[in-house]
């Protein structure tokens, strides 16, 4: 395992120092399974289509599917 010196603020390195005697682990396993969930985390986020990203979200709002449906919606769509 490599060595990696980082810079943390005052308030984040308590938060650290909080969880690691919470959990009874190391300040350095805390922050490599923050950084490990976060890595994982960021690479599925960029990854696959804008659909399949979005797909969480679907149905989180009240509202007809797909405007383009409703003849209503259409009326002066082009003019």
């Amino acid at each position: 395992m490599k060595t990696v010196a980082i810079k943390l603020p005052e308030d984040m390195l308590a938060r650290v120092d909080r969880v690691s005697r919470a959990r009874k682990l190391g300040r350095s396993a805390v922050i490599r399974e923050a950084l490990r969930q976060h890595l994982e985390t960021a690479v599925e986020a960029a990854s696959g289509s804008f659909a399949e990203r979005a797909e969480r979200y679907l149905g989180l709002v009240k509202g007809p599917r797909d405007l383009s449906h409703g003849e209503r919606h259409m009326t002066d769509y082009g003019r």
